[in-house]
């Protein structure tokens, strides 16, 4: 069975890309961000039978029993103690299991040690990263993400309520390029390395697939459908967020003094 570590920047169309990847390779398509407490899933190893057994619990109810200051909106702060101990758990968890599929967002990649990160690299038979190029867009939707307490929509929910005009401060904005060049760092000092993915390849399905079956060595979907609806619309952001064009401006000048260079797109830019 073959391994796929997906590590990736928040917002960036993970968790339904590993969620397909993962049913492509008939993998219990659940279990998608382990060393994450506030995922809310957990991998118990295998049953009888040889399948996944992953265990489902409300992270916000669990997070009642730790420390009430590591707690913020019914989340386990990444910066505690507590969520440091939760990390290694699980990354113990995870080694103890044989390194079960999974993705990892580049808040927790930064947090493990360089010799757990090295390992964990070396011991998957597939290593994708993800980001999202767009930083106002990536910004925006981690702002919804927060405020509504909703990360991912599967099909036949309500779409994220953006009918609240707003305004975002520009330092949203700051924050995820800076994430984003640090992420590169630990992007480059990756050893196996198969696929570098983008947002926007997640509106072009077919390409999408093409690209796993390619250079990644998945399985082929003929007809393939993406396990979870995408966001919203640049015309219902520009409608909902007030100096949306002004935070356009400031992502462009921000790259500049930063020196931001993207990573190059497998099948794409090389």
């Amino acid at each position: 069975m073959k391994r796929v570590l997906m590590i990736a920047m928040g917002r960036s169309g993970s968790t339904v890309t590993m969620k397909y990847i993962k049913q492509l390779l008939g993998q219990n398509d659940r279990g998608l961000e382990l060393l994450n407490y506030n995922s809310g899933e957990e991998h118990f190893g295998l049953d009888q039978h040889g399948n996944e057994k992953i265990g489902k619990y409300d992270a916000m109810r669990g997070a009642g029993i730790i420390n009430k200051e590591s707690i913020k909106f019914g989340r386990l702060l990444r910066h505690t103690a507590d969520y440091r101990y939760e990390l290694q758990r699980r990354f113990e968890n995870l080694k103890a299991f044989g390194w079960p599929s999974t993705k990892v967002l580049s808040e927790d990649w930064r947090l493990l040690p360089p010799s757990q990160r090295e390992e964990m690299n070396n011991s998957y038979d597939i290593v994708l990263t993800m980001d999202r190029r767009d930083f106002t867009e990536g910004a925006v939707s981690t702002f919804y993400a927060i405020y509504q307490n909703k990360w991912h929509r599967d099909h036949g929910q309500d779409a994220f309520d953006v009918s609240t005009r707003i305004r975002l401060h520009p330092k949203a904005i700051k924050r995820y390029i800076d994430e984003y060049n640090e992420y590169c760092t630990l992007v480059s000092q990756l050893t196996i390395h198969t696929a570098h993915l983008e947002y926007e390849i997640l509106f072009d399905v077919k390409e999408f697939q093409r690209i796993l079956s390619t250079f990644c060595r998945l399985p082929f979907n003929k007809d393939p459908k993406l396990p979870l609806l995408k966001g919203q619309s640049y015309f219902d952001r520009r409608n909902s967020i007030m100096n949306y064009d002004h935070l356009k401006i400031i992502e462009k000048q921000y790259m500049g003094e930063k020196n931001v260079t993207y990573i190059p797109r497998t099948g794409i830019d090389n």
